[in-house]
């Protein structure tokens, strides 16, 4: 069997949408004749650990492991470990300015192209000695984060093995990069040049990220592969709709939510809603799984829907996707303000295609002309409504309640199409990728 080192800082028991991919391929790729060798971190910073995603593939592959310089962990440590005693002593009470000073000047200038760039020569030194070890076929590295590419970038030019560059998101055309200073973004620039020249085959999870690689790299267009996110049978096999509560409509959400990816629109909807049809506070509920940022917790605190919104916290990965079949619609949040600007037409979060595969209708706040609104459409998965106005907002969540508690609320999905985004044949098309290099 041949053998590919998957280089993934985000891997097991790490969660997260970011293993998700990796875990995937990793799983399915034995069934088309590779054996996956990972090399990731002992210990990294996480959203937080999925015990459950783990047990997953335990058994499926190889895994190495090494250290890493975490500069924000020990900045953290560091911080935490001053008294407010040793706060008054130490500068005379500034330390904590200073801190921030010298933090924002590390993250700017030393953490590029991402905070985990302490994993680079851990990485790059094991990562030599398995592929000699193992005698490794194919290098493969996911992004972000980016460091990941420059460890295959190296391993590539010391080795020589064919290498494959998945991006599971843009890199210099992230809004944030926008904030640092001209000379990161030069850098950054660089280093992304140099990996997409050095790659062998760029994979990207969708095609704008391959048509910008084009068009400023002009790189040969048969380097260039799209192989979108998509869902896995085996997780949804065992799951059905639980019974429903005839009395609750319930909406559910899956992954974070933040400044870039907020609810505050729906929960100014769902308020209006309340105001116009009291009887509404009863009968519908909205559950969110996964982290909450300020923002959103105390708009639900202000406008008083704490007996409608449960913001749940996060959960494995498994007990996320049982919570989908406990909804009668799925919520779907895409990018607002300047993140919508930059990725409205091209990003496909992860969750969609867990979405699709459930039958469940979608309650999406997309722009009309994004990516996410096209595949809610095409696959007829459920309703598309701006994601800024509030009054279609509530609109639109007051005719499907209405549908709902009618007894009609359903869709007729394209299956021929949702089943494309199968993750075992998005994997076959990964296997075959590596196949034409060897």
């Amino acid at each position: 069997m041949k053998k590919v080192l998957m280089i993934a800082y985000i891997f097991p028991p790490m969660g997260g949408g970011g293993a998700i991919r990796t875990v995937k391929f990793a799983k399915y790729l034995p069934l088309f004749g590779w054996k996956p060798i990972v090399l990731t971190v002992m210990q990294g910073e996480a959203e937080y650990l999925d015990w459950d995603f783990y047990q997953e593939i335990r058994d499926r592959v190889s895994v190495y492991k090494t250290r890493t310089i975490d500069l924000p962990l020990i900045y953290n440590q560091i911080r935490s470990n001053i008294t407010e005693n040793q706060q008054t002593r130490i500068l005379g009470g500034r330390i904590d300015a200073v801190l921030d000073i010298f933090k924002s000047f590390v993250n700017r200038w030393c953490l590029i192209p991402d905070s985990r760039i302490g994993w680079l020569p851990f990485a790059v030194l094991k990562g030599l000695r398995v592929i000699e070890k193992r005698s490794i076929d194919c290098i493969y590295s996911t992004g972000g984060p980016w460091t990941d590419h420059l460890i295959g970038f190296f391993l590539k030019t010391y080795t020589g093995k064919p290498w494959v560059s998945d991006f599971r998101d843009f890199w210099t055309q992230d809004p944030n990069l926008r904030s640092m200073p001209t000379v990161r973004q030069r850098i950054e620039k660089y280093m992304e040049r140099k990996v997409i020249e050095c790659a062998d085959r760029v994979i990207s999870v969708n095609k704008a990220i391959g048509d910008y690689f084009l068009q400023t790299y002009h790189v040969d267009e048969k380097k260039l592969v799209t192989i979108s996110n998509g869902y896995d049978q085996e997780d949804l096999a065992n799951l059905s709709k639980g019974k429903e509560n005839k009395s609750l409509f319930h909406i559910v959400y899956t992954g974070s939510v933040n400044a870039h990816r907020t609810p505050v629109y729906l929960l100014r909807a769902l308020r209006q809603a309340i105001n116009h049809y009291p009887d509404l506070k009863q009968k519908i509920r909205v559950s969110f799984i996964g982290t909450a940022d300020e923002i959103s917790l105390k708009e639900v605190e202000m406008l008083e829907l704490g007996e409608n919104v449960m913001f749940l916290g996060c959960r494995s990965h498994k007990e996320a996707i049982s919570y989908l079949f406990k909804a009668n619609m799925l919520l779907l949040l895409s990018y607002t303000g300047e993140y919508a600007e930059v990725n409205a037409n091209v990003h496909l979060t992860g969750k969609i295609f867990e979405y699709l595969a459930t039958g469940i209708p979608i309650f999406a706040l997309a722009k009309r002309q994004s990516a996410i609104a096209k595949i809610v459409q095409q696959t007829r998965s459920g309703v598309v409504i701006e994601p800024e106005n509030v009054k279609q907002i509530e609109n639109a969540l007051y005719d499907c309640y209405l549908k709902w508690h009618k007894g009609y609320l359903s869709i007729d999905p394209d299956w021929s199409l949702i089943r494309t985004f199968d993750r075992k044949e998005l994997t076959r098309k990964l296997a075959a990728t590596m196949d034409g290099l060897l």
